[in-house]
C-alpha cells in the first residue's frame, strides 16, 4: 500500500527525521540484498550439490545458509478458525551464500547508520533474509535446523513414552515376563505371511529382558537430555538473533510487495524518504534501477543519484559455475569480470564500511560547522578526490559501446569523470593512463610506446570506484607483448574512430 502525502507534510516529516538522526548522531543507510550482501538461489539442484560437496554438515560452511519461505497461504485453505493445519505447511527452500566480511561490515557501521532494506524481493523474503543474516552474525542455527532439532527431540520423546508405557503395562501384568517384539503387522499381513511361509521353519521370537529394556531406556534418556541441552543453547542464540535483527533493521523494509507499481526495475528514494534522502546513502550492485527513477534529487537525468555507492556484484562461484538460477533480479554489470587472472578474494564490504565511516565523519564535521552539505554532496566530493591528488588524464579504448542509444554518459566515462580524472578522446601528450580490456588497438600500441603512460585494465578504474580510494596500478597493468601483431589494429581502428566521435558527441553535445 502506497500512502500519498502533501509536499508540506513531507517536508515536516523529513525535518523531524533529520532532527531525530542528528540527536542519535547517525545517518540513514539503504541496503540492497541480492548480489550486494549475498547470493541466493532457489535451484533445487543446489541441495544435492551442497550435500555431495560436504557443505551441509554443521560447521563446514557457516556462510552457506538455508532459508524457508512459507507458501502455504496461497495453496492451502485455512480451517474454520482461520488456522492452517500444521502438517499442511509447505515451504520453498533457498540457499544463501553470505558475502565475506558481512559481520565486520555491520560491526563497523551499526552505530553510525540506521539501516533500511530495499529489495526487489517480496516482503516475506526480505524479512526472512534479515532474520537469516542476524542468525549468521550471532552463530545461531537456521530456521530449518531448529525445526529439525525440535522434530528429533519429539521423536525421542515419543519413543521413550512408548517404552515407558509398555514397561508400565508389563508391571501390571506379571504373567508376561518378557516383551515380544514382532513389529506392527496387521492380522491380515500375519495371515498372509503364514500362508506364504507354511513350509518354512518357524521364526524365532525376539524377546528383551527387563534389564535390556531398561538399558535402552537409559540410552534414549541420555540422547534426549543431550538434544534438549543443545536446543536450550540454540534457543538462546536464536533469541539473541531476534534482538540483533530488531536493532539492525527493525521494521525498516521496502520490498516489491510494498511498491508494486514501480516494478522490479525501478528503485526510488522518494518511496523511502519523501524529500529524497539528503541524509541517506544507498548501497547496491545495480545502478540502473536507481537511474530509472523519475525524480532523483541529485545526479544527471538518466543517471543514478549521487547517494548511490555502487558495489561489485557478488556471485558465489559454486552457484554460478553450476548454472543455478538466481533469486529475484539479475545482478548489476561488472566491467572487471574479463580480468580472470586477478584474485577472487572479495573485500567489497570492507571497502564499503570504510567509505561509510569516512562519510559519517565528514558529514558530522560539516554539521558541527553548521554547513548544509548533504550526503550526496559529500559523496560527490569523496569521489572527485580519488584521482585528483595527482594529474590523471585518461584515454579509453574499446570499452564503451558505440552503437545504440544510451541514457546519460557511458558508464566508464562517467566513472572516470566522477573520480576526478580528465577524459581525452584522442591520443595526446597529456595522457597519463590508457584504460582498456584488450591489446592491439591503435591506442593500445600508441600508449605502450609513450613514456610515463600507464596502460591498465578496466578493473583498476572499477576498484577505485568500489573503494573510493586511489589503487596502485601495478596489479592491473598490461605489459609489452613479446610478439605484437597488427591484425587487431586494423580490426579496431575504425571502432576507435567511431568511439571518439561518439564520445565527443556525448561530452560536448
Amino acid at each position: 500500500v502506497t500512502l500519498s502525502i502533501s509536499a508540506d507534510e513531507a517536508k515536516k516529516l523529513a525535518h523531524r527525521d533529520r532532527e531525530r538522526l542528528h540527536s542519535l548522531k547517525k545517518l540513514s543507510l539503504v541496503l540492497d540484498l541480492d548480489h550486494t550482501l549475498l547470493h541466493a538461489t532457489g535451484d533445487p539442484r543446489a541441495a544435492k550439490f551442497l550435500h555431495n560437496n560436504g557443505l551441509c554438515n554443521e560447521g563446514d560452511r557457516k556462510d552457506i545458509r538455508t532459508l524457508l519461505l512459507d507458501v502455504t497461504s496461497s495453496m492451502v485453505a485455512p480451517s474454520r478458525g482461520g488456522v492452517i493445519p500444521r502438517r499442511a505447511h509447505q515451504y520453498t527452500r533457498h540457499f544463501i551464500k553470505i558475502r565475506p566480511n558481512l559481520k565486520t561490515f555491520f560491526d563497523q557501521i551499526s552505530e553510525l547508520y540506521e539501516v533500511q532494506i530495499y529489495t526487489a524481493g517480496t516482503r516475506d523474503y526480505a524479512f526472512k533474509v534479515s532474520d537469516l543474516l542476524s542468525r549468521y552474525m550471532v552463530g545461531a542455527k537456521d530456521e530449518e535446523e531448529m525445526m529439525s532439532l525440535r522434530e528429533n527431540i519429539k521423536c525421542l520423546e515419543n519413543k521413550l513414552a512408548s517404552m515407558e508405557k509398555d514397561h508400565d503395562k508389563k508391571e501390571n501384568n506379571p504373567e508376561e515376563p518378557h516383551k515380544n517384539v514382532e513389529g506392527n503387522l496387521s492380522t491380515e499381513q500375519k495371515s498372509t505371511d503364514n500362508e506364504e511361509n507354511s513350509n518354512a521353519p518357524p521364526r524365532k521370537r525376539v524377546k528383551f529382558s527387563d534389564e535390556c529394556l531398561s538399558s535402552k531406556g537409559d540410552t534414549l534418556r541420555m540422547q534426549l537430555r543431550g538434544k534438549r541441552e543443545i536446543l536450550m543453547e540454540a534457543e538462546k542464540l536464536e533469541a539473541s538473533a531476534r534482538i540483533l535483527r530488531q536493532q539492525l533493521f527493525g521494521s525498516r523494509i521496502i520490498s516489491r510487495t510494498d511498491v508494486g507499481d514501480l516494478g522490479r526495475d525501478v528503485k526510488d528514494l522518494k518511496r523511502a524518504f519523501p524529500c529524497g534522502g539528503v541524509m541517506s546513502a544507498v548501497v547496491d550492485d545495480r545502478e540502473d534501477v536507481w537511474a530509472n527513477a523519475k525524480e532523483n534529487i541529485s545526479g544527471r537525468a538518466g543517471e543514478p543519484p549521487l547517494n548511490l555507492l555502487l558495489v561489485k556484484p557478488y556471485h558465489c562461484k559454486s552457484f554460478t559455475d553450476a548454472g543455478y538460477a538466481d533469486v529475484n533480479n539479475v545482478s548489476g554489470s561488472d566491467l572487471s569480470r574479463s580480468d580472470v587472472s586477478l584474485p577472487e578474494e572479495d573485500e567489497q564490504l570492507l571497502w564499503t564500511a570504510d567509505i561509510l565511516t569516512r562519510l559519517h565523519k565528514s558529514y558530522y564535521a560539516y554539521h558541527k560547522m553548521e554547513s548544509t552539505k548533504s550526503v550526496p554532496d559529500i559523496l560527490g566530493e569523496m569521489r572527485r578526490n580519488v584521482l585528483r591528488d595527482r594529474p590523471t588524464n585518461i584515454l579509453l579504448s574499446g570499452i564503451v559501446p558505440i552503437h545504440g542509444k544510451m541514457k546519460g554518459r557511458p558508464q566508464v566515462l562517467r566513472y572516470a569523470e566522477e573520480l576526478g580524472a580528465k577524459v581525452f578522446t584522442e591520443c595526446k601528450p597529456e595522457v597519463t593512463h590508457l584504460v582498456c580490456n584488450r591489446e592491439g588497438t591503435l591506442k593500445f600500441n600508441w600508449a605502450m610506446k609513450k613514456p610515463k603512460c600507464v596502460v591498465v585494465r578496466t578493473a583498476w578504474l572499477m576498484k577505485c570506484l568500489w573503494s573510493l580510494k586511489r589503487i596502485s596500478e601495478d596489479s592491473f597493468m598490461f605489459h609489452v607483448p613479446e610478439n605484437p601483431t597488427t591484425e587487431s589494429e586494423n580490426t579496431d581502428a575504425s571502432s576507435d574512430d567511431d568511439f571518439e566521435a561518439e564520445l565527443e558527441k556525448e561530452m560536448f553535445g
